[in-house]
């Protein structure tokens, strides 16, 4: 369960109304970090101003005053601007006490083949196979399914690209591509 138990304890379910309410403690700074907390990638301030239905100015100012928040507080968090999206992160001097507990996404085998694929602007299933063996279906169907990597027929081969999810979810600008890369921006 998330948050502390007094917190909980001040929740209130109104079944009428279904929602919780919070009495002063449910502001709108709260759901902006909430949003935060809760999304696997990062999000423009745009995507969190229309979940909560106000304007970037708004949510712009309740975003300042969280990362000034996080900033004065002794917290193992951090909130984390990458490009023009914002996350909540452990910072880096934390990441050693949590590894060893966090679970992984990702296998080494699917980052390997999401670099590989990033790398060469795009592996054919047989470049797949070659190197990673048995379970290169279940590391594609693993990639496709996260939305990280597309297949494309080009000629009689089926060729895996990155796609602009990747970008998002590790929190990289296509930009940032070495040149020779732009081909397997999608």
């Amino acid at each position: 369960m998330y948050g502390n138990s007094s917190v909980l304890a001040t929740a209130k379910y109104n079944i009428e109304e279904e929602k919780f309410r919070y009495s002063n403690i449910m502001c709108e700074r709260c759901k902006v970090e909430a949003i935060l907390f809760g999304s696997n990638t990062p999000l423009s301030l745009r995507e969190i101003a229309s979940l909560l239905h106000l304007t970037s100015q708004e949510c712009s100012k309740y975003l300042r005053g969280l990362i000034k928040d996080y900033s004065r507080r002794e917290t193992s968090l951090e909130i984390r601007k990458i490009g023009n999206r914002y996350r909540i992160e452990l910072k880096k001097e934390f990441v050693q006490y949590v590894y060893p507990v966090a679970e992984k996404e990702f296998s080494q085998s699917d980052l390997k083949a999401l670099g590989l694929i990033f790398k060469s602007g795009g592996l054919s299933r047989t470049q797949m196979r070659e190197n990673f063996g048995e379970r290169y279906n279940e590391i594609i169907t693993k990639l496709k399914d996260r939305k990280l990597i597309s297949a494309k027929k080009v000629g009689r081969a089926e060729v895996f690209r990155i796609t602009s999810n990747f970008f998002k979810y590790f929190g990289v600008r296509p930009e940032d591509i070495p040149m020779g890369q732009e081909e397997s921006k999608e």
